[in-house]
């Protein structure tokens, strides 16, 4: 939503140079303004699409070079799998007769997972609490193995500490931005 704040910059000196008019001639000068700024966007519209083509085409290219080594390194039948159903999904005709391969079952709880004989498995996620719960269990084994850890923190407890700082960084820059909006509203 800050597109129509960029144009405003170059609206700020109207408010100067009209508040010393009456309203028909001040409302004429916004209007040649106005209108002279959209005359300037609709002669350079060719040259931002251009520009925004070739970004689009250059970014599609990496997109799919990316998906293309990706779908490489999976197996062969579970890929063919994959792209007739939802090739058939696309070439339904509405209203759609076949299942939606792009739903979920439910909202980010369910993840659905192969076997090694390629069957779907669901697998319902686990809470914060339960990997926490796993990850301690995974430390007691190690220890009572007598693995010793090369830091003085745990991999497991590494891991929530960077959750947590990840977590932090968010408030922080919530924060930064919400003080700022605060200030640019006080002025």
């Amino acid at each position: 939503m800050e597109t129509p704040e960029r144009v405003w910059a170059g609206h700020n000196g109207l408010g100067n140079a009209t508040k010393t008019q009456g309203p028909g001639g001040r409302h004429d000068v916004l209007d040649d303004h106005f209108g002279f700024w959209n005359w300037l966007k609709y002669i350079g519209i060719g040259k931002t699409l251009m520009s925004r083509y070739k970004a689009a085409l250059a970014e599609r290219n990496r997109q799919m070079e990316g998906h293309r080594g990706f779908t490489s390194s999976l197996d062969a039948e579970l890929v063919g799998r994959w792209e007739a159903i939802c090739t058939a999904w696309e070439e339904d005709a509405y209203p759609k007769t076949c299942e939606n391969p792009y739903q979920t079952e439910a909202r980010c709880e369910l993840a659905i997972f192969f076997s090694k004989d390629m069957n779907l498995l669901p697998f319902i996620a686990m809470t914060e609490a339960e990997v926490r719960k796993e990850f301690a269990e995974d430390d007691e084994v190690r220890l009572s193995a007598g693995e010793e850890s090369p830091h003085d923190i745990s991999p497991s407890a590494f891991i929530f500490l960077g959750l947590e700082l990840e977590d932090l960084q968010c408030v922080f820059s919530f924060f930064r931005v919400s003080q700022f909006y605060k200030f640019i509203y006080c002025l």
